[in-house]
């Protein structure tokens, strides 16, 4: 490629930030982040509601719950700043691939345009021979039936 520059050494030029990013978004993008999440909601729901009612503890947070609404609200700005920076990590990969694919049709037709040309120059200096009857033996009459034309 141009410059030297190795198709895959993209890994090696993330930034340690980007590593962070892609590794923390690889592990929050799973069923079971999800399932954690709704169950931990339930649990706190449950454990507000309860909790007084059979005199365990005293309530943290009342019914509209702000402390979970601001805890989700947390998560989910910081689930968006992940994907957001993951998927910009994607546009640029997806830019680098497209760059290398327009090289390699670059060079593909540079190649075949040197295989072409020798090929174009000799058919301009020797034309097709014109085509000739059908070669025959000597002493050999090629239409047999028709005696007049041997």
């Amino acid at each position: 490629m141009r410059g030297g520059a190795d198709p895959f050494d993209h890994h090696l030029k993330r930034t340690r930030m980007e590593i962070f990013m892609d590794d923390w978004t690889a592990r929050l993008a799973t069923p079971a982040v999800l399932v954690a999440i709704v169950r931990g909601v339930a649990l706190w729901i449950a454990a507000q509601l309860a909790g007084p009612a059979r005199r365990l503890h005293a309530v943290v947070d009342e019914p509209p719950f702000l402390w979970l609404f601001e805890a989700l609200t947390l998560l989910g700005v910081v689930m968006g700043i992940l994907i957001l920076s993951t998927q910009r990590r994607a546009d640029q990969l997806a830019e680098l691939r497209e760059q290398m694919t327009l090289e390699l049709a670059s060079v593909t037709e540079r190649k075949v345009a040197k295989v072409i040309e020798p090929i174009e120059r000799a058919s301009t200096r020797q034309p097709f021979a014109q085509e000739q009857g059908p070669t025959t033996k000597p002493g050999r009459c090629p239409s047999a039936r028709v005696p007049e034309k041997c």
